[in-house]
């Protein structure tokens, strides 16, 4: 794998085609759980690949690269939903013209966006996650990342890292008890982000 990396950075097509052939199923059935729409995602495999090629250079090669492109699709996804809200918001607002910029027919629907201390807490929460996991010791940092960042499922973590199913599901316990232990009541506020999706 670091093989063809290095060769498509160096401006290899060939090499950039046969990465492109061996993940872009994984990057369209990772892009499919969160848009459920097919053009979407064959859109989403297009961009991420896009994405990747032009920031191929600043890949650390010391990082598992299928997380990098995880993260890279993860993104194109969500501004595919952010493009698709702001459509939304439009075409509602355009509902009835007769409505006035102070009455727009979004004024009427309730607010069903996250309160601002809501968006705080979110954050910190976040924030508390990130840095947790970047001090874990390495056999479990990138399954907790590919667990709670990526949201990947345990079948797709086993097939990732080719490991059984329990393998994962015990390492990712041991990494929660090494959380506990290490920062205590901030493992507490992290885990509800964490463990929800156990």
């Amino acid at each position: 794998m670091n093989e063809l990396i290095q060769l498509s950075r160096s401006g290899d097509p060939n090499a950039f085609k046969e990465l492109l052939s061996i993940h872009k199923d994984k990057v369209y059935h990772f892009a499919y759980r969160i848009l459920r729409n097919k053009q979407e995602c064959e859109d989403v495999v297009q961009e991420t690949f896009i994405r990747i090629f032009l920031n191929l250079h600043r890949f650390d090669e010391k990082k598992n690269f299928t997380t990098w492109m995880f993260e890279i699709c993860k993104n194109v996804c969500y501004d595919i939903l952010r493009r698709e809200k702001v459509r939304k918001k439009l075409s509602l607002d355009a509902v009835n013209p007769e409505l006035t910029d102070h009455n727009s027919f979004l004024d009427i629907l309730p607010d069903r966006d996250k309160l601002p201390i809501d968006q705080v807490i979110e954050k910190e929460l976040n924030t508390q996650v990130h840095t947790i996991i970047n001090h874990l010791p390495d056999q479990y940092k990138e399954l907790v990342y590919q667990r709670y960042i990526l949201e990947m499922s345990l079948e797709e973590m086993s097939v990732q890292d080719s490991l059984p199913i329990n393998t994962v599901k015990t390492r990712l316990f041991r990494a929660r008890q090494f959380i506990k232990k290490r920062w205590g009541g901030v493992f507490l506020r992290a885990n509800l982000l964490m463990l929800s999706m156990i």
